[in-house]
């Protein structure tokens, strides 16, 4: 610059943007062209708050007063379920600027509304022990919201009690439902006629069962006790139930009748006639007797047929005994 040797000048300052202006000096110029004067502007501080750090980055840069155009880098996790912008609507979540001005700054997540999570359906299998998943419902909700899904009704399972869980951002959330199986009592009568003998307890529902009626001398299989004809009985189980096997009695079961004389020994005796005959099984017969001239006929017998055709009833007719009296007994030879 120039002007007047010897005369004094005041040199204007250049005002700066984010600088502290200096005062104005005062200088006079030199003949020799030596006059000089020098302004020094200082950087302004500015205040940097980030008033939510919970989820910020560490590479991010501290809180606190920086001088004009510091660089500061400000970086937010990454929340799942969850979208995101700062306080003054930017979405960047990492960002780098020059400071020029004071900054207090939020990161604000959003929890969104379609979150996935599963509810998962699981029945216990026969064994009582293990589980299979029959069914699973894939569905949505807002992040890091409590939520109760619905039990399902599965006909021969006891429903658990609902659970209530949190809804993770990630979607990892999985809640598992177990539907225990129903037991029913199962009742065996008359096992004695069951070639499985007597298999009575508790039965898981769906739980297969067979049971075979033997065949009985004397009389012939009818049903079962929930009216199945066949004499091999399989069934699922679903309800409590009392199983027996039933049988009518045949009406053409064998027995024998005997008519037994006695000898002239008085002791032993002789068969002299036999009848086959055949009855009801399991029921009473009071066979006649006969009627034989010198014979007491017995009385009669009344006995049970039974079911294996090895009755026999035996009559024994007891030989009379009559007085031989001899008169002139000098006239009869020795």
């Amino acid at each position: 610059m120039e002007g007047a040797t010897n005369s004094i000048l005041k040199q204007a300052i250049k005002k700066k943007y984010g600088f502290d202006n200096p005062e104005e000096q005062e200088i006079k110029i030199e003949a020799d062209g030596s006059s000089s004067v020098t302004y020094i502007y200082s950087r302004k501080m500015f205040s940097f708050n980030i008033l939510d750090r919970t989820y910020i980055d560490s590479s991010s840069t501290p809180d606190g007063n920086y001088p004009y155009d510091t660089s500061i880098t400000i970086k937010a996790n990454e929340r799942p379920g969850y979208s995101f912008k700062w306080s003054d609507q930017v979405t960047d979540s990492e960002r780098t600027f020059g400071i020029s001005s004071d900054i207090n700054i939020t990161p604000i997540y959003t929890a969104i509304d379609d979150t996935s999570y599963k509810v998962i359906h699981k029945q216990m299998n026969i064994d009582g022990i293990t589980y299979t998943e029959v069914e699973t419902e894939n569905k949505v909700g807002t992040t890091d919201t409590e939520v109760t899904p619905e039990v399902k009704n599965y006909e021969g399972f006891t429903s658990p009690d609902t659970q209530t869980v949190n809804i993770n951002g990630d979607g990892s959330t999985v809640v598992e439902y177990l539907y225990t199986r129903d037991k029913y009592q199962i009742t065996i009568e008359n096992s004695q006629y069951i070639a499985q003998g007597d298999l009575s307890r508790e039965y898981y529902y769906g739980e297969q069962l067979t049971l075979t009626a033997i065949d009985r001398d004397g009389y012939t299989f009818e049903k079962w006790s929930n009216g199945s004809t066949n004499k091999e009985l399989s069934l699922t189980i679903t309800e409590t139930l009392t199983l027996s096997p039933s049988y009518v009695a045949n009406n053409d079961t064998p027995y024998v009748v005997m008519h037994q004389i006695m000898n002239l020994d008085g002791t032993t005796y002789t068969t002299i006639k036999t009848e086959n005959m055949t009855g009801t099984t399991g029921t009473s017969i009071t066979p006649d007797v006969k009627t034989y001239e010198g014979f007491t006929s017995p009385e009669p017998i009344t006995t049970t047929i039974a079911d294996d055709g090895s009755t026999i009833v035996e009559y024994k007719y007891i030989r009379n005994k009559y007085v031989l009296t001899l008169q002139n007994t000098e006239y009869i030879d020795d």
